[in-house]
């Protein structure tokens, strides 16, 4: 399938940035303030306007009248305006059309507390090179039944139904791509799956304490030519689950360190994804288990493989390997390494398709293609 397109409250809007350059935030609730505290609103730093179409989640914290303690499910929840922001019983707020409305939390004792939210149409770049992002070949493999195709101008992705994520993103990188939007923080369920009939989990379905990052396959920074681009890199289906240390470390260096690449009119074509293959048990039993609040799939490593192109030729029109850098890496999903190199889990394309069984280079010229992904040619 292919789709293109007296209260003593807090209120807390994730939207900051994790340290060093991560694209994944640990979901863990602010700590609620001591008991007959000064009651206060904070909304963490974020574009002004959530934008139509996209999800994030506010975070009640602090007591009520009687002192007790209140969390997001001890609260009711409710809008203004469903319309314009909707509001769920979890506090995940959906932008549906433009404008503003009041989001409130009533405590059992009646206490209450507010803030508005305000939502917008976000654009697109109209000089952004796209229509590339599976330049490099369909990654395919020998079982289609689980690959549900999700086709965006940002990139494509494979969506696994059985584990809840996604198999492989693949996008194209430019130097068109880049620009000065806001980091969006607009964690979102993924509206093509309402379409295609399948589960969809909110953010709300990622809090796990900080055991694990909502991290990028695509990431946020590789799309900062509008907000509207900058948005599509928060659908969750865009994310598998990342321990804090490997997403913060060698994973957001290697993201860095491509973009540092885009000069002198050079193309980058990517794609990544998860190995499920440590500890397997049987069949649907493997990688590290399921997140604990939604049936979503922990990969036990990461993936990414990236071809640096000088010029605008495509993949396919490459005719001599030494005109291209490849880039292979594969890290291990654990925490511990936020200061390891990328380097340090560099591998080749070949080990990447045997662990994964995915033909990730099938429009590049074959005789090309098997010195690229470190192959034996000898029989070429």
């Amino acid at each position: 399938m292919l789709i293109r397109g007296g209260l003593a409250l807090l209120i807390a809007l994730i939207g900051t940035a994790c340290a060093g350059g991560t694209d994944a935030l640990p979901l863990a609730p602010p700590p609620a303030p001591p008991s007959g505290g000064v009651a206060t609103l904070a909304i963490g730093a974020r574009a002004a306007a959530l934008p139509v179409g996209f999800q994030t989640q506010l975070f009640v914290s602090g007591t009520n009248g009687g002192g007790v303690a209140q969390s997001n499910r001890s609260v009711a929840w409710t809008t203004s305006d469903p319309a314009v922001v909707a509001v769920d019983a979890n506090g995940v707020i959906s932008a549906v059309g433009p404008g503003g409305a009041r989001i409130s939390v009533t405590a059992s004792d009646g206490s209450t507390a507010a803030t508005t939210i305000t939502s917008a149409i976000a654009s697109v770049a109209t000089t952004a090179r796209v229509g590339f992002n599976t330049a490099l070949g369909l990654p395919t493999d020998a079982d289609s039944t689980d690959d549900v195709l999700i086709a965006r101008r940002q990139y494509t992705l494979s969506l696994n139904p059985r584990r809840g994520v996604a198999n492989w993103a693949a996008w194209h990188l430019d130097a068109s791509h880049l620009g000065a939007a806001a980091r969006c923080n607009c964690f979102s369920a993924d509206t093509a799956l309402t379409r295609l009939g399948l589960l969809r989990t909110t953010t709300n379905d990622w809090i796990n304490g900080g055991e694990y990052s909502r991290g990028h396959l695509a990431p946020s920074a590789d799309w900062t030519s509008a907000d509207g681009d900058n948005a599509a890199t928060f659908f969750l289906t865009n994310m598998l689950p990342q321990r804090p240390d490997m997403n913060g470390g060698p994973w957001a260096e290697f993201e860095t360190f491509l973009r540092t690449l885009l000069t002198g009119g050079r193309q980058i074509y990517v794609v990544a994804g998860g190995i499920w293959t440590r500890n397997r048990s049987g069949p649907g039993v493997d990688g590290l288990g399921v997140m604990p609040g939604a049936p979503l799939a922990i990969p036990d490593s990461m993936w990414k493989v990236a071809v640096v192109i000088p010029d605008l030729r495509t993949p396919a029109q490459i005719t001599n390997p030494s005109d291209v850098q490849v880039i292979a890496v594969n890290m291990p999903n654990v925490n511990g390494i936020a200061s390891r190199p990328y380097t340090a889990y560099l591998t080749t394309v070949d080990a990447i398709q045997r662990s994964t069984g995915y033909d990730l280079l099938s429009l590049i010229t074959p005789g090309v293609q098997c010195v690229l992904e470190q192959r034996s040619c000898s029989a070429r």
